[in-house]
């Protein structure tokens, strides 16, 4: 939960692939609602989206979980992609 301390590590679901899925699923959303608009062009808002995602929430979420988490969390770093 945001703004709350973890305290317990998610490794199965979709969390076993990647450690963004509800990320990855904002940058999916982007991407079919433009093509459903027949605007490919949207396209070109996918990158600037991940990397406000990257910088605004997942940089600092990491550091929240590796200060909480500590050497499980990286392991499952070492083990899990941040995208995919």
């Amino acid at each position: 939960m945001p703004r709350e301390e973890p305290s317990a590590l998610v490794g199965c679901g979709p969390y076993r692939w990647s450690r963004n899925p509800i990320y990855i699923a904002d940058l999916m959303i982007l991407a079919g609602w433009a093509i459903s608009l027949g605007a490919p062009l949207g396209l070109v808002l996918i990158y600037p989206l991940q990397q406000v995602l990257l910088r605004r929430f997942i940089l600092p979420e990491e550091r929240v979980l590796t200060e909480h988490l500590g050497a499980a969390y990286e392991a499952y770093c070492g083990r899990v992609r941040r995208w995919v």
